[in-house]
């Protein structure tokens, strides 16, 4: 466990949220994330990706039945792909994120459908591990072979508008974004599989990770957790007391559609129960010794916790990440 006395050490920069060149690095990407649940049960993704020679926009609308009616991805050549590395002005064609940090926009358009957002932080912009925001790895010199970095802004409250088949839908919410990069592909490099959420817990936000690195990584278990109360950031750990119980998966699938988040850790002990309500983004992704599905899903969610001895009983709907394999995985033996 670590208590944040100084949450500024974790204050992310605008400059973090800016374009991060890997010059070197031929497997290097980097990846702009924002995800949102409307006040109107919609919910949206936006991602703009770096891949080597991939430049690309992925854009999904889920509707308040649970029906996706955007899937979009648009690649464009690299000339139209122009990122500041000091600003957060992130461009790809006529698409990009952009603002006066923290607060920033997003503007995305495919045909008759796009988004057109504004993101405003109630939690600070963070650093997701010091001293340089690289939990896998290390980028400073000298590197290791494969690091990730992660920045993100927990919480938001979104505003804008939607437009599916050229009809305009305002909508309020709130949402997750994050700017994340990394040197050698995520799953074949970094991490077998992972199930991430970020969850609003009252006056706290929580955000957890629990994930095993690959053989690069001596298939170590990590446990991320991040609490904010407020808007600050008051503990971080890397080894966090809780557990993840997936259960009602079809078989020959990965979706869990119940998920019961345990903690058991110093500060925070109790149950957030989620139960899925939409698929967002179900991404297959073939490896060299295992096929990972990435599934984006919403879930609505019961929170039956204690926090620093206050009891936190809430419930909330908000997009959880869940990577699993479908073939086997390297023996760690």
């Amino acid at each position: 466990m670590a208590i944040v006395f100084d949450p500024e050490l974790y204050r992310a920069t605008e400059k973090h949220f800016a374009h991060h060149p890997l010059p070197g690095y031929e497997s290097g990407w980097e990846t702009w994330h924002a995800d949102a649940c409307y006040d109107n049960g919609y919910f949206s993704t936006v991602m703009l990706a770096v891949d080597g020679p991939i430049f690309m926009v992925d854009l999904r609308i889920v509707n308040a039945a649970g029906e996706p009616v955007v899937e979009s991805m648009q690649f464009f050549p690299s000339e139209e792909f122009v990122a500041s590395t000091d600003t957060f002005d992130i461009r790809m064609g006529h698409n990009y994120l952009r603002g006066e940090f923290p607060r920033f926009e997003i503007h995305v358009r495919d045909g008759d459908h796009g988004v057109d957002l504004t993101y405003e932080p109630l939690v600070q912009p963070t650093i997701s591990e010091l001293p340089d925001g690289v939990g896998i790895g290390r980028v400073a010199v000298p590197d290791t072979p494969v690091f990730v970095g992660w920045f993100f802004q927990p919480k938001s409250r979104i505003t804008g508008k939607l437009t599916i088949g050229g009809q305009e839908i305002p909508v309020t919410g709130q949402g997750f974004s994050d700017h994340q990069f990394g040197s050698a592909d995520f799953f074949e490099d970094a991490v077998q599989f992972f199930i991430w959420g970020c969850l609003p817990l009252g006056e706290h936000t929580v955000n957890f990770f629990d994930a095993q690195t690959t053989r690069t990584g001596g298939y170590r278990p990590f446990k991320w957790l991040w609490d904010w109360k407020g808007e600050k950031l008051v503990e971080y750990c890397r080894d966090a007391d809780f557990y993840i119980r997936a259960s009602n998966i079809a078989e020959g699938d990965t979706l869990p559609r119940t998920l019961v988040v345990v903690f058991e850790h110093a500060r925070i002990r109790g149950t957030v129960t989620c139960e899925f309500t939409a698929l967002i983004q179900k991404q297959p992704l073939e490896l060299k010794d295992r096929t990972v599905v990435l599934n984006r899903s919403a879930y609505d969610c019961h929170a039956q916790l204690e926090i620093d001895n206050d009891i936190v009983d809430t419930r909330f709907t908000r997009i959880v990440e869940v990577a699993y394999p479908v073939r086997a995985m390297s023996d760690p033996s």
